[in-house]
């Protein structure tokens, strides 16, 4: 299950649990909202992880956590940390990258 950031509060829920991986997108974007129907697929598949949507203009304070001039941009956080990150756009390639850090 993905969960909609509704708070601008990231940096809580990245305190708190263990693994998430977040995506980082314009909810206006045609791109972005293709990409985040893959993503919301993809996360029925990682019981152990917490996937999170960021829309970076209704969560500003939670977007200053990444460094990103393109998006969606997916997020890997660890124990309150940016592990990974990756721009990619092909689901197979997000998969992998998950796969890759969980």
């Amino acid at each position: 299950m993905v969960q909609e950031l509704a708070g601008d509060n990231l940096s809580e829920i990245i305190k708190k649990e263990e693994k998430v991986v977040a995506q980082f997108i314009l909810s206006w974007d045609d791109n972005c909202q293709a990409v985040n129907q893959d993503f919301i697929k993809i996360a029925t598949e990682f019981s152990d992880v917490t996937f999170i949507t960021v829309d970076i203009e209704k969560n500003p304070e939670s977007s200053k956590l990444i460094t990103a001039e393109v998006y969606p941009s997916t997020t890997f956080f660890v124990g309150g940390n940016v592990k990974a990150q990756t721009r990619t756009k092909k689901i197979d390639a997000l998969r992998e990258f998950i796969t890759e850090n969980n």
